[in-house]
């Protein structure tokens, strides 16, 4: 609908994806590319980092976390992993984030709208034939959704391979700038070493085939 009755395009809705240029009969429609930030990659201590700098008020997009993913393309024989952190909802940034991937870990909170949202992600991923799992993060907030949210998932045939507290410290560490594990909140941190642990179990460790 970023196109209404009377063809007025509304900046609002509209997420650059050309759909409309495509769509278009009497190919009415031009799409002019617009500058909204610059694409950069970083060395940091745990690897590269490929990220974006956006113009102030500028919205992401799925345009943009290709680009992003595609800065990355000639250094991944360096990492034994590349791991993107997507966006909420199922929208194009989403879609953008998951294509081609190994695998989804989608993080749900036990609420109705986090509920909600998994599974429209789930049936995303499930649409790009990609392989998805779970965690329900503060999952001792609300233990009756918790439940309905692992029925769902087993349900779909889709593991729970983690579930994280709720922890106010957390808080408090993003605040100094540290992550739960820089910060040794071990309640938070023994449930992420098992989730990584089990995905790794699960896809295979990237460097026993470069050694095999």
């Amino acid at each position: 609908d970023a196109i209404d009755e009377n063809f007025v395009v509304h900046p609002t809705a509209c997420e650059g994806c050309a759909a409309c240029t495509v769509m278009c009969p009497t190919q009415a429609i031009t799409l002019y590319p617009a500058l909204t930030g610059e694409t950069r990659v970083t060395q940091t201590e745990r690897g590269l980092f490929s990220h974006a700098q956006l113009a102030i008020g500028a919205d992401g997009s799925g345009k943009l976390v290709t680009e992003v993913r595609k800065n990355l393309f000639d250094y991944t024989k360096e990492e034994d992993w590349v791991l993107i952190d997507g966006s909420p909802g199922t929208g194009c940034v989403v879609i953008a984030s998951i294509t081609g991937t190994d695998a989804a870990v989608v993080v749900a909170e036990p609420t109705p709208s986090g509920r909600h949202d998994l599974l429209r992600v789930l049936s995303v991923a499930a649409h790009f034939r990609v392989p998805a799992f779970v965690c329900i993060n503060k999952h001792d907030l609300n233990l009756e959704l918790t439940a309905a949210i692992e029925k769902d998932c087993e349900e779909r045939k889709v593991p729970v391979i983690g579930k994280i507290p709720y922890q106010p410290e957390v808080v408090r560490a993003l605040r100094r700038g540290q992550t739960p594990v820089e910060a040794g909140i071990e309640d938070v941190v023994e449930p992420i070493r098992t989730l990584w642990a089990r995905l790794v179990t699960a896809l295979g460790d990237p460097t026993e085939d470069r050694t095999s």
